[in-house]
């Protein structure tokens, strides 16, 4: 079976009940660049130091931390001596914050077909 193309605009929900039960994916080349661009675009406004909703701050109520205020503690005690970058904190506070454990995990499908809608 040749793999389900993700172009972000054509999914239908027989090819996502295909990838829920194991069919591989790939993604289309323009949606590759349009990653590549918004890549490029989220790390100058980083770069620049922008304040940018979950990226460059925290979430929810936490929006208006800015990522990285950790660095302003240097010395105080409590300090967690690190040197992530900023992308680095976010994607350990993004788990560290969401990982409530609550219930049984996803089953395996579930977790492909969600996976798959968000990409």
């Amino acid at each position: 079976m040749k793999p389900i193309r993700l172009d972000g605009r054509s999914l239908t929900r027989a090819q996502l009940v295909e990838v829920a039960f194991g069919a591989q994916v790939m993604l289309d080349e323009s949606a590759l660049r349009n990653v590549a661009h918004a890549a490029a675009f989220l790390a100058e406004q980083v770069r620049r130091e922008e304040p940018i909703y979950g990226v460059s701050t925290g979430f929810g109520s936490n929006a208006d931390k800015l990522l990285g205020a950790h660095r302003l503690r240097r010395g105080l005690p409590g300090e967690r001596a690190t040197d992530e970058s900023l992308l680095e904190e976010l994607q350990r506070n993004l788990i560290v914050t969401h990982a409530v454990c609550v219930g049984e995990p996803f089953a395996a499908e579930v977790v492909r077909a969600m996976l798959v809608i968000r990409i």
